[in-house]
């Protein structure tokens, strides 16, 4: 073939530090306690049936309603620029809802487009902090 080579293309080693090693086995464990509450929420909570928020159930589509309609607009309406205090705002949203912005953000870009729809921008949830409602400052 006219302009082929026979060399193999050279690979870039990537190296990833041991800070972020350490960060993302934290963020894992993380991400899996997150998943196991979801799981076993039937467990906590009365009426909720096992797998209830794993398809179209009356539950799934209860908690897809406060997170579009409640939780969204709550988050859009805060100012996410640097100085203005929202950067510290913590705010805890039922199990349920975290599930729906967990499913949301699973595909990026239709996050993006959704948000740019609906707000006019992306709300970062990088920007605001999930908690369970009994943590607090004192023990993150």
């Amino acid at each position: 073939m006219c302009g082929s080579s026979d060399a193999e293309p050279e690979l870039v080693r990537l190296t990833i530090s041991p800070a972020t090693i350490d960060r993302l086995t934290v963020a894992t464990a993380g991400l899996r306690r997150f998943l196991a509450r979801v799981h076993f929420a039937h467990e906590t909570v009365p009426g909720l049936l096992p797998g209830a928020l794993y398809q179209s159930t009356e539950a799934f589509n209860l908690a897809l309603a406060r997170y579009e309609k409640v939780w969204m607009p709550l988050l859009a309406s805060f100012k996410s620029s640097p100085g203005d205090g929202a950067e510290k705002m913590r705010l805890a949203a039922p199990l349920d809802v975290q599930w729906m912005h967990h499913l949301h953000r699973l595909d990026p870009g239709a996050y993006r487009a959704d948000c740019d729809k609906a707000f006019g921008r992306l709300i970062d949830p990088v920007s605001y902090t999930h908690l369970r409602a009994h943590e607090t400052k004192a023990n993150l």
